[in-house]
Order: C-alpha cells, then sequence, then structure tokens
C-alpha cells in the first residue's frame, strides 16, 4: 500500500527515483538547529525560529543565496517560528 504523502514529496520521488520507505519525516526538536542543505549555514535556531530568509524546496531546506532558480514550496521570513513545522526528506545516502 502506498504511504500518503503530500505532492511536492511525490515529485522528489520521481526526480531521484525514491521508494516509500526511503521517505524520512524531519520535526523539530528542542536544541536541534538546521542548515542549509548546500552552505551548511544555519537557517532555524534551537528554538525553532528562523535567523534568515529559509526556503524549503523539492531538494532540502536552502538559505537565499543557494536557492538560485530553484521554485521554493516554502518561504520562511527571519524572525519566524518554525517549531510546529516539518519537512519530509529522502533518507537514501548518495
Amino acid at each position: 500500500m502506498k504511504k500518503k504523502f503530500p505532492e511536492h514529496i511525490r515529485r522528489m520521488q520521481k526526480i531521484f527515483d525514491v521508494p516509500d520507505e526511503a521517505v524520512i519525516e524531519v520535526k523539530l526538536s528542542e536544541g536541534d538547529p538546521r542548515v542549509c542543505d548546500y552552505c551548511n549555514d544555519v537557517l532555524v535556531d534551537e528554538k525553532g525560529t528562523t535567523v534568515r530568509k529559509t526556503h524549503l524546496t523539492d531538494y532540502g531546506l536552502m538559505c537565499e543565496r543557494c536557492l538560485g532558480s530553484i521554485k521554493p514550496l516554502a518561504t520562511y521570513s527571519e524572525g519566524q517560528s518554525v517549531y510546529y513545522e516539518h519537512w519530509y526528506q529522502d533518507g537514501i545516502a548518495r
């Protein structure tokens, strides 16, 4: 039985040929900052607040500088709380 994922996750699965069992849900935990998936600059602090403009894309979290021409799925302003948000990503090591 197919898992129910948002449409943007289905697109990511097609792009990277990712099976359902390899998709993991990422939730923020207290004291767990998040970084840009390309340059490793901190985007979300340990309290779940964005420290700079942050973009959620089919390719992960990205800062403004690394976004380029990629269309974001969501954009978060500096200072915005994303503590209760969650993201999906593939768990396949490349």
